[in-house]
């Protein structure tokens, strides 16, 4: 009803504020949605985690961005998952570095009990008090309304519910790089 009655007025810039706001509660309502539905529904498969994370790379590398890839095992091993909503969280994190930073490095190993993911970038990085408070649901560093700066604060948030679903943790700390780690560590 909303957004009918705004087209029927006439065309100001406060109108087209009224429509960019519109469009960005429907984005975060949208947003919030595909979070609180999660992935459930994708049934489990033995995937190898290293082929997912090169398809996932990429892709990003499309629009030039530079993003280095370290697969430290010397083995191919298997993980259950559901591969589509990992490659969602994964994602998440890579896009979520590319936005802040020049450079991105991901690096994958192995140890008897887990898989560890570690991207890494050279972006500005996120203070250890906000670390926390960047996993709950819409926040934003920045506090402005223009998604064009930060996006709609679900990201990190869908992120690591993904991650912990599947029974593993997502952490951030400071990156070898200098800016923000992220480490998502998943059972085997």
């Amino acid at each position: 009803r909303m957004k009918l009655q705004i087209e029927m007025l006439e065309r100001t810039p406060e109108i087209r504020e009224l429509q960019d706001d519109i469009q960005e509660m429907e984005r975060m309502i949208d947003g919030y949605l595909t979070f609180a539905r999660g992935g459930g529904s994708e049934p489990l498969s033995k995937i190898n985690l290293a082929s997912l994370i090169e398809e996932i790379i990429s892709t990003e590398r499309r629009d030039g961005s530079l993003i280095n890839f370290v697969n430290k095992s010397e083995t191919i091993k298997s993980v259950t998952l559901r591969p589509q909503v990992i490659k969602r969280a994964i994602t998440n994190l890579i896009i979520n570095s590319k936005k802040y930073a020049e450079t991105v490095k991901v690096e994958l190993e192995y140890n008897s009990e887990q898989a560890i993911i570690t991207i890494d970038d050279n972006g500005p990085g996120i203070k250890a008090e906000y670390r926390d408070d960047v996993f709950k649901a819409f926040f934003r560093l920045d506090p402005s309304r223009n998604t064009d700066t930060g996006g709609t604060g679900l990201g990190l948030t869908i992120a690591k519910d993904i991650v912990q679903s599947h029974g593993g943790d997502l952490l951030l700390s400071e990156a070898s790089l200098g800016g923000l780690r992220a480490t998502v560590t998943l059972p085997l």
